[in-house]
């Protein structure tokens, strides 16, 4: 009898168990949707217009460098997802990357993130994105891959070929990319702020420009513009990623203003 009331426990026992598995992974099905239905969802808020739309594609744009650049596309092509992790990474292979001049260096850093991000969410749509200065330009590669360390130690070890080699960028493709933008901030790279400000002024179009300008002085410690309302709206505890400021043409000059200033303060 013992054993059969010992066989009867642990068959309901197992039973119990397969039900609270069972209600588990429905819970986690659950979230999973409700999560994507979310991200979908925001993507386009009630009253997104075309305009807005052809921003956001416009800020994401990047700039690719000229220097050996079919080179390194056919490299970066050839490169297998490294083994053995939780993410696909595509490293190319030391001895070749060694190899590389710094000219390639440069192209394969702002081309190619070795690294795969972990951030895979989709941004919302923002209403009214063409009229705003965030606190933030957007991240490069789609936000689906970094630098890796060695890249990183390359882009700072050569800052001054780097910067070079960025404002050539900048001039012949007439565009301060998304990428670009990311090495500018990387690099505190506050000697391209008047060649920034050119672009800038050419079209009055690309605001990120002006992002790339306020993270420059917060993160420089500029303390007229620390101490301006702009930078509490910006990044104050109240801020979060989708904070700005709106971007008139008054608001851009006061900033073009401030940044210049910055940039001949620290040139002295």
């Amino acid at each position: 009898m013992k054993t059969a009331e010992a066989d009867q426990h642990s068959a309901r026992q197992a039973v119990d168990e397969s039900e609270i598995h069972l209600m588990k992974f429905l819970v986690l099905l659950f979230v999973a949707l409700i999560t994507a239905t979310s991200v979908f969802t925001q993507e386009e808020p009630k009253g997104l217009t075309a305009a807005s739309k052809a921003y956001h594609d416009y800020r994401l744009t990047e700039t690719e460098p000229s220097f050996e650049k079919d080179k390194v596309l056919d490299l970066i092509e050839h490169i297998k997802p490294t083994e053995g992790t939780d993410v696909d990474n595509f490293v190319l292979a030391t001895k070749t990357y060694n190899a590389l001049s710094i000219r390639a260096k440069f192209t394969y850093c702002m081309i190619h993130g070795e690294v795969s991000s972990q951030i895979c969410d989709i941004m919302p749509g923002i209403l009214d994105e063409e009229k705003k200065i965030f606190a933030e330009p957007l991240d490069a590669f789609g936000n689906e891959q970094d630098w890796s360390k060695r890249q990183l130690a390359f882009l700072h070890s050569h800052r001054r070929e780097v910067i070079g080699l960025l404002r050539s960028t900048i001039i012949s493709n007439n565009r301060v990319g998304v990428n670009l933008k990311k090495a500018i901030v990387e690099l505190d790279a506050y000697e391209l702020i008047p060649d920034m400000v050119t672009i800038f002024n050419k079209a009055h179009r690309d605001q990120d420009i002006l992002s790339v300008f306020c993270v420059l002085m917060k993160s420089g410690n500029c303390p007229p513009f620390l101490k301006s309302i702009t930078c509490q709206k910006l990044y104050g505890k109240a801020s979060d990623y989708q904070s700005f400021i709106v971007g008139n043409a008054a608001n851009q000059q006061l900033t073009i203003k401030r940044a210049m200033a910055y940039y001949k303060s620290r040139k002295s």
